[in-house]
């Protein structure tokens, strides 16, 4: 009675997958925000960027678009706090990313597929560790998910509004990152290959979307242009300067696919089958199988394919937004296999690893330093550095701190506060920072700053010219949580204002 009992309830359930997803969802928020909520002692170094170019509110910097930005800059400004709205806000675009999957599972196949393919993203390795810094990879993910969310319903459910807000939200996706046109180009594609969307484009619908699309790109456009196209040679530097050929890429993406084998092993959606005479759904038919292997695949061939062609080398990380699908993917591929008690596996396995990985992140970023000596830039204690040289600024100044110089991590730590923030200028470099001028210099002065190896070192020759022979001086910090790692040294001068 009591086996018949619990089996009752699991039924009860997995019979309410929107409700699994939501749980699951939620559990994401709080494990991979409380992790580094309690860990870190500085942000990570892309999120400390986006804290200080969102306070700038512009549209892009040399690197990006700056919607990551824009987002902590907002949560900042409503929380009255850094770093945990930072981790939240992280795993909230997780969340709406597992979201869009989960619907499209519905769409394409059924509540019990589209809970297991969403249950299945816990194991790939984008949606678990590096989620913990908030950047414009993550912030791409729920785009690229909506995206095919939507191509699907056109092609299905089709509609004007729909059209409207595929292009919109197309748009949109841009200012995540550049490289979602990656993205946008295979939806296109699809759209001219299938034969239900390819009819759609005789009637206006499509080509008004497409016109919403390109109203709402005109201020990333137009940005793009004033900035002599900066974030496409920054990314052409980027992939000049690594070793990652696209067999690498490729490769690399296998691997961070292996914790969603595992838990389809583990589940019994692949391998050996445990339930002699237990049969799931059949598979999808051709098309919907088609549409999911081209809007997960395509993307990191076309990547591979455009890096050979360009003699270019690869991030591996550039492949966190393309795996939103591959968990629907997976159960397409073994949807006779999906039956209650296998997804009741996949539920234990997934509350296994949602709190075990976060558990274990938090334990390496909290202790390792404690046995190598060696901080993490994570645990270098940014609180102490900002309120520091805040009352150095102040002392010798008498002004409010309006400016700092140097390299974007260490000028970032000391700009970053939850109260009124200076803005960051990038290596002294007024390029890099087009919202500081000459004459701003001259007004508010600024705080130089930089990282020292040793008491003899010298600042870097892209800051020298902003010193101008003023006096040099260091600050010694101590890491309390890590007594035999090394004291970090800061070089600093002053460029008083006026």
């Amino acid at each position: 009675m009591e086996k018949r009992g619990t089996a009752l309830l699991v039924d009860k359930l997995l019979a309410r997958p929107g409700l699994m997803v939501a749980a699951f969802a939620a559990a994401q928020c709080f494990f991979w925000t409380l992790a580094p909520a309690l860990s870190h002692d500085a942000p990570p170094l892309d999120v400390v960027e986006s804290y200080l170019w969102g306070h700038e509110w512009v549209v892009g910097t040399f690197k990006h678009p700056n919607m990551p930005g824009w987002v902590l800059e907002a949560s900042r400004q409503l929380t009255g706090a850094v770093g945990w709205p930072a981790y939240l806000a992280s795993q909230l675009f997780v969340a709406a990313t597992f979201a869009a999957a989960f619907q499209l599972g519905r769409e394409t196949m059924d509540g019990a597929r589209a809970l297991a393919g969403t249950l299945l993203l816990a194991g790939v390795f984008y949606f678990a560790w590096p989620t913990v810094e908030f950047n414009h990879n993550v912030a791409q993910m729920p785009f690229w998910a909506v995206i095919a969310l939507m191509v699907w319903r056109q092609r299905t459910h089709a509609s004007l509004i729909g059209w409207v807000l595929l292009g919109l939200i197309a748009a949109v996706s841009l200012y995540a990152k550049l490289s979602s046109g990656l993205l946008l180009l295979v939806a296109g594609l699809w759209i001219l290959w299938d034969a239900p969307l390819r009819r759609q484009l005789a009637q206006p619908a499509p080509w008004l979307g497409l016109l919403v699309f390109l109203i709402a790109s005109l201020p990333l456009l137009n940005w793009l242009a004033g900035s002599h196209f900066s974030p496409l040679l920054y990314a052409a530097e980027r992939s000049e300067g690594t070793a990652q050929g696209p067999l690498q890429f490729l490769g690399a993406q296998v691997l961070a696919c292996l914790g969603l084998i595992g838990l389809a092993a583990v589940s019994g959606l692949v391998g050996q089958s445990r339930e002699a005479g237990s049969r799931g759904p059949p598979r999808p038919d051709r098309q919907t199988l088609t549409f999911l292997a081209v809007m997960t695949l395509a993307p990191m061939l076309l990547t591979a394919l455009a890096a050979i062609a360009l003699g270019a080398g690869l991030k591996s990380m550039w492949g966190s937004p393309m795996f939103g699908l591959a968990g629907l993917l997976t159960v397409a591929l073994t949807s006779p296999r999906v039956t209650n008690r296998a997804l009741w596996r996949l539920v234990l396995a997934v509350g296994v690893l949602l709190v075990t990985l976060p558990a274990g992140y938090a334990i390496d970023t909290a202790f390792e330093a404690r046995l190598t000596g060696k901080p993490k830039r994570q645990n270098w204690p940014q609180a102490e550095i900002a309120a520091r040289f805040d009352r150095i600024w102040r002392g010798q100044t008498g002004r409010p701190l309006r400016i700092v110089a140097g390299e974007r991590w260490i000028a970032g730590l000391a700009a970053l506060r939850p109260g009124p923030m200076p803005s960051i200028l990038t290596d002294g470099n007024l390029a890099l920072s087009p919202w500081i001028t000459e004459a701003r210099l001259h007004e508010d002065g600024a705080l130089v700053i930089w990282e020292m190896k040793a008491a003899s070192d010298r600042p870097p020759a892209a800051l020298a010219g902003r010193i101008r022979g003023r006096p040099l001086a260091t600050e010694q910090f101590n890491l309390p949580r890590f007594p035999n790692a090394k004291p970090l040294l800061i070089g600093y001068a002053i460029v008083p204002p006026g």
